[in-house]
Order: structure tokens, then sequence, then C-alpha cells
């Protein structure tokens, strides 16, 4: 900077100055003024545009690598335990959330973002991306936690205006309405959604890898209630999906696998039961036939997408979803089917690695390995996948003491080389965090 004497004070040049600010083009404004004690002087407004920058460096390489102890996270070829903290760091508002974390060497070596949903950052039209606000908001981690991965949180579902725009494609609810969400809630089977998502998410991807590519460690795919891939209206006293386009799908399905069916079974027909628990398999073969294939909507969708984002960051990084809520859904009234998380076996078989929660909340620690998805709670199960499936599992925070006590001393039994770690920030809500030693 530099003044220069005139007639009317001083003049002050600004020269080009350094930014380590990345992604596209972003437009600021600068105001400064100067003061005399408390009398103002005189104030500037300086509009700024920034020059596209990408981070300098190789993209990094996330993967899972199986070993004779279990499968280890690495990062650009060597181990890497990770802990992420989700910052609330959107810029929309100028508002950032001080964690006490920041700085380097956090504790949190990734700091995750949520991209889309209730801010509806990027996906703002039919195939039109937005990326500014998400710069925005990566450049805020970038520079609160210099030293940490970003996992990128990337809801797969649009704003609302895409449920106003193709109403045709939302699911329904018995009496005709669309389910009301922060986003919109799309029938997971309609190939139309599948295809805007998949061209959506990689976009969104192509700009990330570009940019932060040395810097982009996971990527979530979020998407149905509370962003764990569950089902509409789930966790209400309603039924999903009596669209034309969801009835149609369903109807094919069941043609598919030999079943004469002639619409989507209603309230009366999915709460039918021999003793309040168990259905007749004769009797009641609709229903369990629809809510087989809900969840087998849900999984494919998760598959298609999954696809796609592997393929856009060259399967050169961990791609993953919550899924594989069992347990939790066993007292959560027609989350028992209408969670739709009854196919996990599907993503297992198409070689979609797990990481998972026992929760019922978005768990804020993560072990992905080049899939998607979530464990089961069931023990058995659950070790099975450690050695089949490259599957690193973790309770999270909202799970009860005594579960966690007893899923960790099973742990520790099967698996004498895992250690039992807290999750530091998280410790308060009882968390264990798994790693290998």
């Amino acid at each position: 900077m530099q003044g220069t004497t005139t007639e009317d004070g001083i003049l002050f040049r600004f020269k080009a100055f350094e930014s380590d600010y990345y992604g596209t083009p972003a437009h600021f404004q600068w105001v400064f003024g100067m003061t005399d004690r408390r009398q103002l002087l005189g104030m500037t407004k300086v509009d700024v545009v920034t020059e596209e920058r990408a981070m300098e460096g190789e993209p990094a390489v996330s993967k899972g690598a199986q070993t004779p102890r279990g499968p280890i996270p690495m990062l650009n070829g060597k181990p890497f335990f990770f802990n992420i903290l989700t910052a609330c760091t959107s810029t929309m508002d100028n508002h950032y959330f001080v964690t006490g974390m920041e700085g380097a060497d956090s504790p949190f070596n990734v700091v995750a973002a949520r991209l889309g949903g209730m801010t509806n950052l990027w996906w703002v039209g039919p195939d039109q991306y937005d990326f500014t606000e998400v710069d925005r908001t990566l450049n805020s981690i970038l520079q609160h936690y210099p030293d940490s991965m970003l996992g990128l949180y990337v809801w797969c579902q649009p704003g609302g205006w895409y449920g106003r725009m193709y109403p045709e494609r939302m699911s329904h609810m018995e009496d005709g309405s669309i389910y009301g969400y922060y986003v919109s809630a799309i029938d997971f089977a309609n190939a139309e959604y599948r295809a805007d998502a998949a061209r959506a998410l990689t976009a969104l991807m192509n700009h990330l890898e570009t940019f932060f590519g040395p810097k982009t460690f996971i990527y979530n795919l979020m998407g149905g209630i509370s962003c764990e891939w569950q089902g509409w209206a789930s966790h209400s006293d309603q039924y999903a999906d009596f669209s034309q386009g969801g009835t149609r799908e369903f109807l094919e399905y069941a043609a598919q696998n030999g079943v004469n069916a002639t619409a989507v079974p209603g309230r009366q027909e999915r709460e039918a039961t021999v003793d309040g628990i168990f259905r007749n398999p004769a009797r009641d073969e609709i229903a369990i036939l629809y809510d087989r294939y809900y969840s087998e909507s849900i999984a494919e969708c998760v598959e298609i997408l999954a696809a796609a984002a592997k393929k856009a960051c060259g399967r050169n990084k961990l791609v993953g979803c919550y899924y594989g809520y069992l347990m939790e859904y066993a007292n959560l009234g027609h989350c028992v089917n209408g969670g739709g998380h009854n196919a996990l076996q599907r993503l297992l078989d198409n070689n979609c690695r797990i990481a998972g929660s026992s929760s019922s909340l978005p768990p804020t620690s993560g072990s992905w390995f080049n899939g998607v998805a979530c464990a089961s709670d069931i023990p058995t199960f659950l070790f099975r996948t450690f050695r089949v499936h490259s599957m690193f599992r973790v309770c999270s925070k909202s799970v009860l003491k005594v579960r966690c006590v007893r899923v960790s001393s099973s742990i520790m039994e099967n698996f004498p080389a895992l250690k039992i770690a807290p999750y530091g920030f998280m410790s308060a809500f009882g968390a264990p965090r798994l790693r290998m030693p």
C-alpha cells in the first residue's frame, strides 16, 4: 500500500496482494475508513474479485487397505486414523461457530462441511450449479483448521425448487400429499431424479477435486430422513410411496418377482399381523414384498450415486453414506420396515464396503472404506464385516452407555489388537472410538 499527499489529504493506492482463497472467482466488498478518535472521517467500499485458483500439489489419495489385523484407512499410501469434526462453517451469514479445536495440530484431523440440505448451497436449478458458497465454506475451514483434511458431506437431494418443478417425481403419502421436509422428498426409484443427482454429484466433485483435491479426504453421500437414507415418513404415522411413479415401479418389481400385485399396500395391509408381531407370509405377501422393494429402491439409488461419485474422483477417495440401522429400528414404529434399511446385504454383495453407526443420530466420527453405507448392530454380523467386507465399526454418541460397554467388550474379546480410545470432543456422550494399534 502506498500513500500520496494530495490537496484533499492522502490518497492510498493498494498494490496487488497475495490471496490464499481457492476456487472459482469470488466477489467480495472491502470496507475501510479512517477515524479521528470517535469521529468517522471517511469510508470507502472497494469491490474485490479473486482470481481462479486451485490448491497446489497432487490430489490426495484415500483408500482402505486390508491387513491381517483388519482394514486400515490410508492417506497417500500411509495409515491415517481419523476423527471427523462437523463444524458450522457456512459463510452465508458471515458467522463462524467457534469450537476451541481450531489451529494447527487440531485433534480433529478431518473437518467436515455439509453441502446442500437446508442451506441449498450449490444445486440451484436443473443442471445449474453455483459453487460460490461451497468455496467460501471450505476456505473458512482451511483458515481455521490448516492441518486438517476436508470431509465433504454432500446432500444428494436438491432443495424445495425440485419438488415444485417436478411434483411427479416426489414421494406421496397415502392421502396424496407430498411429505414435507427441508429437501425434496423424491421417489428413490425415480429414474429421472437418479440421473439428475448423478450429474449434479459429478459436477460438484469435479469442482472439488479440481480446486481442493490435495485436501479432500472423504465424501459422505447424504439422503432421506436426517441425511441417513431413511425412508420418507418412516419416523411418522404415515406410509410411502403412493405416487403414480412409485406405484408403477412397485408393480414392475412385483411382476419381476412373480407376484401379481395391483396397488401399493395401504395402512391396514402393512399393519396386519398374526399376533401383533409376526406376519403371515401367504396372506401378507404383498405387504412383505413392498417393504423389500422399498429397501431395495433406496439401496439401488445409493449404488448409482456412489458409482458416479467414485468415477468422478477416479476411485481415489473414500466414499460412504449412512445406512444399515437395524437394531435402532426395532423400537421405532414404522422404521422397522419403512426406514428402508433392510437391503444391507445388497450393498455388501455389490462391493460397497461399509462403515457405520449404531446411532439414530449422524455420527461425527467415521471410517469409510471404498464404498457405501453403515454396519449392522448385530455382533456376529459386525465381526464378519470386519474381515470379509473391510468394515471398520464405531459406536457413536447417542448409543446408550450400557450398549457401548457390551459392544466394546465383545470387540476386545474377539479382536484384542483393537484399542478403545475416547472421542475427545465427543467424549461427553460416552462414545468410544475404535482404532488399530
